[in-house]
């Protein structure tokens, strides 16, 4: 015998969301659609890491991850920390784009090796 899925009452107001959840609602959107999992890189310089400019890194990410870099200069990076306490940063945190979950998080900065 199925059962029916439930009836879950309607909000009484229309949910809103800031800028910076639906910035990263729609990576993991974008993300569900490619099959890819989010790989954020979060950080409070303003310089991006150099590892980013080695090519093999940039495949790797191309092939396997969805990309989103947040700092604490823009707005979702002040709603991130805000909403999740990390210890330090920079931080890279890998995200299940189905559900929003951070499935690991590794703080200081990354190598090939470590990302592998």
């Amino acid at each position: 015998m199925q059962s029916e899925a439930p009836n879950l009452p309607k909000p009484k107001k229309q949910v809103k969301y800031t800028p910076a959840s639906l910035r990263i609602m729609r990576t993991c959107e974008e993300a569900f659609r490619e099959h890819h999992f989010v790989l954020l890189y979060f950080t409070n310089r303003k310089t991006f890491n150099q590892m980013f400019n080695e090519p093999n890194f940039k495949n790797i990410i191309k092939n396997n991850f969805t990309f989103l870099q947040l700092s604490r200069n823009d707005k979702s990076g002040n709603w991130l920390t805000s909403t999740y306490h990390f210890d330090s940063s920079p931080y890279y945190a890998i995200i299940d784009p189905t559900t929003g979950n951070f499935l690991t998080i590794y703080y200081g900065d990354m190598s090939l090796d470590d990302l592998a």
